[in-house]
């Protein structure tokens, strides 16, 4: 997304940004009011590809590729989540943003929700989709382990990623889709082992607790879920209901990858959120 492909669509720019998590590569385009838009484990900034380029023609969007992830640096060490929102912020202080809607995806969502947690007064909305907003039980983090210390051995091997895409996409959309599959696969078979396996321990092995603390989002929030997720378990739903009530909470077809899997309708979920139509 470093070039217009059309004369009506906007054209992206890369930086390189330092960040408390390393070195950075962002993309913004368009002009407006800052929009960020952060992706989930195992993706990059391109999995925003069918939602961007609208965005932008409206907005000043920005795409953060997560530490060791698409053309971002590893940092060279572990972080955590609370890291990783920190680097939002410092992506916010590169280009002057004051606040900005922040729009996450899975991971970029857990980070999104700590974003607006350290500093309320810059996250102006936030989007949350296919957020886990509570880590996995005991016997989900061994198995999480399990699943980092293969990564660590051997990578992420063609059988290794199928597996992922069970995880991450519907039946109903590996089957209409099968280009999801495969450019999983070929995209974590190239992923280099460590930094993956950092990532992998930050979000899925030792996330911390926030559900709590959800209260204290005081913003326009919107929760949005594949109906055969597991991010939106009747327990979330109502520590959602009772902490942020003031929160849109809605499910889609499709499983934990909705940019990817529904982008139409996620496309326009977001701008009728960023209209203000549903807070």
């Amino acid at each position: 997304m470093n070039r217009r492909t059309s004369p009506h669509q906007p054209e992206w720019k890369r930086h390189l940004i330092a960040t408390t998590v390393g070195r950075l590569a962002v993309w913004e385009g368009g002009t407006g009011s800052p929009v960020v838009l952060r992706h989930g484990i195992f993706f990059d900034h391109t999995m925003w590809a069918s939602q961007a380029d609208a965005l932008a023609k409206s907005h000043h969007v920005i795409l953060i590729d997560g530490p060791g992830h698409g053309e971002s640096s590893d940092p060279g060490r572990g972080y955590t989540l609370a890291d990783d929102a920190q680097a939002t912020l410092d992506v916010f202080d590169y280009f002057g943003i004051t606040a900005a809607t922040v729009i996450g995806h899975s991971w970029g969502g857990m980070s999104a929700v700590r974003t607006a947690l350290r500093a309320p007064e810059r996250v102006k909305e936030l989007a949350l989709i296919d957020v886990p907003l509570e880590p996995s039980s005991p016997l989900g983090r061994v198995r999480y382990w399990m699943f980092k210390a293969l990564v660590l051995l051997v990578g992420a091997p063609a059988w290794y990623g199928a597996q992922v895409a069970v995880a991450m996409f519907s039946a109903e959309s590996r089957r209409d889709i099968p280009s999801l599959t495969t450019d999983l696969q070929r995209h974590l078979a190239a992923m280099p082992r460590l930094p993956l396996a950092r990532a992998m321990d930050a979000v899925l092995v030792r996330p911390d607790h926030v559900l709590a603390r959800l209260g204290e989002l005081t913003q326009p929030v919107m929760v949005l879920a594949g109906e055969e997720d597991y991010v939106l378990t009747p327990k979330t739903r109502e520590a959602l209901a009772r902490h942020v009530p003031h929160a849109s909470i809605a499910t889609m077809p499709g499983k934990h990858v909705l940019p990817l899997e529904q982008p139409a309708e996620t496309l326009r979920r977001i701008q009728q959120f960023l209209a203000g139509d549903d807070h």
